[in-house]
């Protein structure tokens, strides 16, 4: 059966799922306006129709969504897929601790056989970059993706000072462990009239000269970070949560050396996802007049995916569901906008004026 074949079920899958269909058409009342009004006159609309139908029936009986569309859970088809990518029987943990020291020796291994004429594989670079708790999400294959786009702008500039990324330097150690003298941390310390310390602004430095710093980026006398000592932020998916998004670019921005840059990232379409908070979906017009509020230029703009991979993603069709130029493609702007219409994430390249001032490689 042609059908069969293309959606890769065996007989016993079909012969599951044509019995399941049964038991819920059964339960599932269609609307009458459907039922009696709309009518298909073609095989193409036929199909569609039939599509619409089959999503009313299975969002109605709670088969739709197919999962969260972060999460993986213990009952999941997709488990062993994550646990293959992962190389970890943790399901979905945010707090996966990694060997940083290996990390840091693979990334310089990889480097110094890229320096010798050996070719880099792109795949192998992205899958890298997958953290280990999110191997199959749709995003954070973007975001890698634009990473390594974006890295030879990044470090055309020569060696870098300090570099900062939140929550935990994965990609900066990923991306850049060879272009920073020192790789520095950020964690938002969320404002609790319980509690005055919390929100203010504080730092651990260790012994080899990295920082950890914590604070509020919205008010500028709590980010804590010192005014132009980073040459490179990494903030991805954190503006979504930010309240304030205009004092915290400016901020950021206040941060930076000059010739420093923003990697920057947020979705347009996605759910809400409360960590600790959840305000804002960006566009990518919107992304430009934020760095023009701060006085940063927009070196790079990324939007990729369409309509299927958005409204698929929101259901829980991760990376598996998807060929890669489906994942990473942008779409052409429909006439006479200036920009696709449905993107999944948005992702910039921000850069402050100026040239960045010379870092020496072995003291900083």
């Amino acid at each position: 059966r042609p059908v069969q074949r293309a959606v890769g079920f065996d007989d016993e899958a079909l012969n599951l799922a044509l019995a399941e269909l049964e038991s819920l058409a059964a339960k599932v009342v269609m609307p009458s306006a459907v039922r009696e009004s709309v009518r298909c006159l073609s095989g193409r609309s036929c199909v569609a129709e039939l599509f619409g139908r089959m999503q009313i029936i299975l969002f109605d009986s709670e088969y739709f969504p197919l999962r969260d569309p972060i999460f993986v859970y213990n009952e999941d088809s997709l488990l062993p897929e994550m646990q293959i990518r992962s190389s970890t029987g943790q399901q979905g943990d945010p707090d996966v601790d990694y060997d940083w020291l290996k990390l840091l020796r693979e990334e310089k291994h990889r480097h110094d056989k890229v320096s010798g004429g050996e070719p880099e594989d792109r795949t192998a670079q992205i899958s890298a970059m997958m953290p280990l708790a999110h191997p199959l999400q749709v995003d954070r294959m973007q975001l890698a993706h634009f990473i390594l786009e974006v890295k030879e702008e990044v470090v055309a500039g020569g060696y870098m000072r300090r570099c900062l990324e939140w929550d935990q330097p994965f990609l900066l150690v990923r991306a850049f462990s060879v272009h920073c003298r020192w790789m520095d941390v950020y964690s938002y310390s969320e404002p609790s009239p319980k509690d005055p310390r919390l929100g203010l602004p504080g730092r651990q430095e260790y012994g080899a000269g990295t920082i950890h710093y914590w604070g509020d980026m919205e008010v500028e006398e709590n980010f804590g970070v010192d005014a132009e000592s980073m040459d490179l932020v990494l903030c991805p998916f954190v503006f979504e949560h930010v309240s304030k998004p205009w004092d915290a670019i400016r901020t950021l921005a206040r941060t930076l050396r000059p010739g420093g840059f923003v990697i920057w990232a947020a979705p347009m379409f996605q759910q809400y996802h409360g960590s600790p908070h959840d305000y804002y979906r960006y566009t990518p017009k919107g992304v430009k007049a934020l760095a023009a509020h701060a006085g940063l230029e927009v070196v790079r703009l990324y939007a990729p995916g369409d309509l299927s991979l958005m409204t698929g993603v929101n259901m829980g069709m991760m990376l598996p569901y998807w060929r890669k130029d489906q994942v990473l493609s942008e779409t052409d702007p429909v006439h006479p906008e200036d920009s696709p219409r449905h993107p999944l994430n948005i992702f910039a390249l921000l850069r402050k004026p100026g040239i960045r001032p010379p870092v020496d490689e072995t003291y900083g």
